[in-house]
């Protein structure tokens, strides 16, 4: 046992713990008060991008996806332990769950004081709850200690004791991206999670992560769980040689930083700036709608048609025709036929989710201005230049998807070309007015960053290409 670690890790937690109780708890008071009215005045009706996207922060589907990601990250962490193995971490997830339970328990029995949330403390706020329409949690009648903080404490703790620097700094961050929502909603104090969780996990969790009996538990359950397998048969082994790990969780990491600090961009106070460039880029495109202007209007037009929908899922035929001729390998027809099928999928995936998991929304800019000029009201071409729920731009996103594919599989050229096409083909639905700039260089292109790298960049896409080509008849062209 490391009696020194665990004696300087309860020091720093007892010390929280004073400087809450002692006179100097006002320091944490000023605190507490300063944060919540700071991020309590951007909740409301004139900002209505950050009070949905907070909103959807403190929900629990929000919360299942959170869980979904700790999962991931503990695959990611298997994979990257050199001496681990699945029967390793399944131990670990076991032992860590039950902490987590136990300390839950202990919790809501013994630990949780009746201290009500920043919204119930003080009159006269901003509720989450009141403008908006998803169940998003904004109070708490006992929210001292914060469990939800605890629980991100937990896992970050086990990961710092038993994954790489790499895997444990991640879910360090995690535990503090995860904690914020409850607190910019109001439904935390800042001293509930970084004074009251913190000073918990730092008195209780020692006592377990510090103690050599703790490798020693994990060690036998990972033998149970081999000898467990070993009876019902071989197992193989996790395919590790199909990648490379660490490249792939820096790649991954990478698009989906991006993805998050785009939505960010958007969402917060700050994101008038999105909001901006959207008002001014409609108004300069809307101006050329005009009676003065028919050959510019005919071909908007002809550009927002279904039949000009047709046209551009001909192009992508034909690139992705032209990605297969300039492949050399001797079946290329049976493994881009596989690709084709799994991008298919991709997309319907993609589309699914987009759809159930995405309650925001907001109309057209030709529908939200009352004096802006329609496209339907100059010309006799049946088009499209309105939506009653353009975001995100679901036109953009099929190109996205569309792009990464040829990206992954394809050479240089055929790649150029097709992230050329979604700035090309998603244009016109901007000019014309039936999708704000931002549905698709925001909404779209994060979902795509968020996404479709967990496709891309494992041996997802690889291994159901695989499957599909074999599952296929051998065609006989080969030219």
């Amino acid at each position: 046992m490391q009696l020194r670690r665990i004696l300087f890790y309860n020091l720093l937690g007892f010390a929280l713990i004073a400087s809450w109780w002692l006179p100097t708890a006002l320091a944490w008071t000023r605190l507490d008060d300063d944060v919540f009215y700071f991020f309590n005045q951007f909740i409301g009706p004139a900002y209505p991008y950050w009070t949905e996207f907070l909103a959807a922060l403190n929900t629990r589907t929000f919360d299942l996806a959170m869980f979904a990601v700790l999962m991931v990250m503990m695959f990611f962490a298997m994979h990257r332990d050199p001496r681990g193995s699945w029967q390793k971490w399944l131990a670990i997830g076991l032992v860590m769950s039950a902490v987590a339970a136990l300390l839950g328990e202990l919790l809501h029995q013994n630990l949780l004081a009746a201290r009500p949330s920043p919204t119930l403390w003080h009159q006269d706020v901003n509720f989450l709850s009141e403008h908006t329409a998803l169940a998003a949690k904004d109070e708490a009648s006992n929210s001292f200690p914060s469990d939800h903080g605890l629980m991100a404490m937990v896992f970050a703790s086990f990961m710092l004791r038993f994954a790489d620097r790499l895997i444990a700094s991640l879910a360090v961050a995690l535990s503090v991206l995860v904690t914020l929502p409850r607190i910019m909603g109001g439904a935390h104090w800042v001293s509930d999670v970084y004074l009251g969780s913190l000073a918990i996990a730092l008195v209780v969790l020692p006592w377990v992560l510090c103690n050599a009996s703790i490798s020693t538990l994990i060690r036998r359950l990972a033998t149970f769980f081999d000898g467990a397998c070993r009876r019902l048969g071989p197992v193989r082994s996790w395919p590790r040689r199909l990648y490379d790990q660490r490249g792939m969780l820096k790649r991954i990491s990478a698009y989906n930083l991006a993805g998050v600090l785009l939505l960010l961009s958007w969402a917060v106070p700050h994101g008038i700036l999105w909001t901006d460039l959207d008002d001014h880029l409609f108004w300069l495109f809307n101006a050329w709608i005009s009676p003065e202007n028919p050959h510019w209007a005919d071909l908007l037009a002809v550009l927002n048609s279904r039949a000009f929908d047709a046209i551009s899922f001909g192009i992508l035929g034909l690139l992705f025709t032209l990605a297969m001729r300039r492949d050399t390998r001797e079946d290329r027809v049976r493994h881009w036929t596989a690709i084709g099928v799994t991008m298919l999928i991709t997309a319907g995936i993609v589309a699914l989710i987009t759809n159930e998991a995405i309650s925001y929304g907001h109309p057209s800019p030709t529908r939200f201005f009352e004096h802006a000029a329609r496209l339907t009201d100059i010309v006799s071409i049946p088009t499209k230049d309105s939506d009653a729920n353009s975001f995100p731009g679901d036109h953009g996103l099929m190109l996205m998807v569309f792009a990464g594919f040829m990206l992954r599989f394809a050479d240089r050229c055929i790649a150029g070309w097709s992230l050329a096409f979604v700035v090309l083909l998603s244009a016109p639905r901007i000019l014309v007015g039936a999708h704000w700039f931002s549905d698709v260089y925001i909404g779209a292109l994060s979902i795509a960053l968020l996404l479709l790298p967990w496709v891309l960049c494992t041996p997802m896409a690889e291994g159901l290409t695989r499957a599909i080509r074999q599952a296929l008849p051998r065609l006989p062209l080969r030219h």
